[in-house]
């Protein structure tokens, strides 16, 4: 669970540094079976370029 919790922590952080105010940040998650999760961390960022 650490090593989730680091991605998550991660993924969230860079998600409200990169996004100016008036964006948005959507934290979505659900069950796929008994032992997995489908888990989308999506923003209005700045993105990266394709380099």
């Amino acid at each position: 669970m650490t090593m989730l919790h680091s991605v998550m922590q991660n993924l969230i952080t860079n998600s409200i540094k990169f996004t100016n105010g008036g964006g948005s940040i959507k934290i979505y998650s659900a069950k796929v079976c008994n032992d997995f999760m489908h888990i989308t961390v999506s923003d209005h960022g700045i993105g990266m370029t394709e380099k």
